[in-house]
């Protein structure tokens, strides 16, 4: 599943401890993993301007962020070896069921699909 990273930026800069990113895994119990984007400008060539993507391990207390959550985080202590930043707050949740209340002959299509997957032949399959 592919998330769109928006083109915003958070009340502070990255180089002061925050960040806005969106939440593209959850690997265990109270960690994240949250895509950064930064834009840069050319060394070389002043007006020339590029995108850099960060990937941060970030520490959710209290487990309430899901997949394609707008997040704001900011630097903390390390909570392990790799993870330094936490959960500063939940800008936007993500609406994954967004797509299904518009589009009901989708979502039916979809439990039909499990529905025959899940057990015996339907009577109209004999």
């Amino acid at each position: 599943m592919a998330f769109k990273v928006p083109n915003v930026v958070g009340p502070k800069p990255f180089h002061q401890g925050y960040a806005l990113g969106v939440v593209v895994a959850k690997h265990h119990n109270k960690t994240l993993r949250v895509i950064v984007k930064r834009m840069l400008k050319d060394r070389k060539y002043g007006g020339k301007r590029f995108q850099r993507y960060s990937s941060l391990k970030v520490h959710d207390e209290l487990n309430e962020c899901g997949l394609g959550d707008l997040v704001l985080i900011r630097q903390s202590r390390p909570h392990s070896k790799t993870k330094f930043f936490e959960v500063a707050d939940i800008a936007k949740k993500y609406a994954a069921n967004s797509f299904l209340s518009v589009h009901p002959e989708v979502k039916d299509f979809f439990d039909n699909l499990h529905k025959s997957k899940a057990g015996a032949p339907q009577s109209d399959e004999l």
